[in-house]
């Protein structure tokens, strides 16, 4: 018997939860909730708290705000503003517990257990605050699974009464149960799982589609350049973006921008600088859940040959090859937070993406600061073929001149031939498998059966 059939159950209610604190979140769900079987009785509940989103634009984009944020993030600043957002979270649960009680109300059928699937640690604190009262009035069963978004052991990650934890290493695993040993006796379960991935990103392509983006990658011809720039739900790095895609093309008029933006107060002005530009393809709209829809839909329809885009969540899809649907080759810009910093670790330590030394090098190369070496430019171009990703200079103009020099010498064409293939040696492969959507629910399934 499959697994997964026992989220057929029709006593079985799953609900997903996400807050509106970036896209990333929305789109973790959007992938688990693929792999569910289609019986699946199913409904998303977001936080209602809309102050969630508004701290997580200030502190990405003001420059105090970030330095901020990189401050309490870490060391004696990160355990006390731990202690202090998770009991204010956990004495503001009405709201919550107000949508939950009536969902169950309004059920046909009420079910006889509640699966709740986090993928932001602020409602997962909320419910477990709340998961004793409910079940005891109701007489019903409520268990809350928690999947980390990031690979960042943030102490905030780890949920107190939260029935299991999916955590995309073992880095992360381990650091967050040696936090949790400290906070409490009896301790969360944490497992790893490779991260989940849509489903749709991972469809592969078909030869004339492979050969497509294949010549994209590769210089020395006039092919078009499918360049996807999906702007982050906190709207990081405008002046940034706008800049670059200008410069980029003033360089090499093969680029064509696909930009995904979503409509707001503050990306009005973006929105019609880029509205102008003959080389770029808007598309805006409304709702995160429409930019997340929006985003499969560009890959859908076109062969995108390169990605810039934060290495946020979206540095996990360095786990999908070049063959695949979502297989682009991802320019990272500036990291922003700890997280973003701690994803582009994960990356780095599986040879994703180069070693600081490597891309030190290229970007001396790019803008003609070192003489080149041989040897190294040999060593390069090899370890080429294991890369998805690299990180691109913090100013536009660098940035597009980078862009454009490993296009030119051939560096996007040897990464369009990485296999995402872990070393033999490599204890942690199994961190860079793909079928992480896959794993998730085998691992709710177990805790739903009692086999975990």
């Amino acid at each position: 018997m499959d697994a997964l059939s026992v989220f057929k159950n029709p006593e079985l209610l799953t609900i997903f939860t996400y807050a509106p604190a970036g896209l990333g979140h929305l789109r973790v769900t959007d992938a688990l909730y693929e792999g569910l079987p289609r019986e699946t009785k199913s409904l998303l509940l977001g936080a209602h708290d809309t102050s969630v989103g508004t701290i997580h634009r200030l502190v990405s984009v003001h420059p105090g705000g970030r330095q901020f944020m990189e401050w309490w993030q870490n060391g004696l600043p990160e355990s006390l503003f731990t202690f202090v957002y998770r009991r204010w979270l956990r004495s503001h649960t009405t709201i919550l517990y107000e949508q939950i009680t009536t969902i169950l109300d309004q059920s046909l059928k009420p079910p006889k257990t509640v699966l709740f699937i986090s993928t932001h640690f602020g409602l997962a604190h909320q419910i477990t605050t709340l998961k004793a009262r409910i079940e005891k009035e109701r007489h019903i069963r409520l268990l809350l699974v928690v999947q980390v978004t990031d690979d960042s052991p943030q102490q905030l990650w780890y949920v107190p009464g939260a029935d299991l934890l999916v955590v995309p290493s073992d880095r992360t695993c381990r650091r967050l149960t040696d936090f949790a040993k400290q906070l409490e006796v009896t301790v969360v379960p944490i497992r790893v799982a490779s991260y989940p991935i849509s489903l749709r990103l991972k469809d592969a392509l078909s030869k004339q589609a492979r050969d497509e983006r294949l010549l994209q990658l590769s210089p020395g011809n006039s092919a078009q350049i499918h360049v996807s720039l999906p702007i982050s739900g906190a709207a990081v790095g405008l002046t940034f973006f706008s800049q670059l895609v200008d410069y980029l093309y003033s360089l090499n008029s093969r680029f064509h921008f696909h930009v995904i933006v979503k409509s707001t107060s503050y990306t009005r002005a973006f929105i019609s600088e880029m509205s102008r530009k003959t080389f770029a393809t808007l598309y805006t709209r409304m709702t995160d859940r429409e930019i997340v829809d929006t985003y499969q839909e560009v890959y859908a329809q076109k062969v995108i040959g390169l990605e810039i885009t934060k290495p946020s969540e979206q540095a996990f899809k360095a786990l999908v090859t070049p063959r695949q649907r979502g297989g682009a080759i991802l320019l990272f810009s500036r990291a922003i937070g700890r997280q973003e910093f701690d994803n582009l670790d994960f990356l780095r330590r599986h040879n994703l993406i180069p070693l600081l030394s490597e891309r030190n090098y290229l970007w001396n190369q790019a803008l003609n600061l070192n003489r080149a070496q041989p040897t190294m430019n040999e060593h390069i171009m090899r370890e080429a073929k294991n890369w998805r990703g690299v990180c691109i200079p913090d100013t536009a103009h660098h940035a597009a001149q980078f862009i454009n020099w490993a296009l030119a010498q051939g560096i996007f064409h040897e990464m369009y031939h990485c296999n995402v293939t872990p070393k033999g040696t490599d204890e942690h492969q199994h961190e860079l498998q793909s079928d992480g959507v896959r794993q998730f629910w085998n691992l709710a399934a177990g805790l739903l059966t009692g086999k975990n």
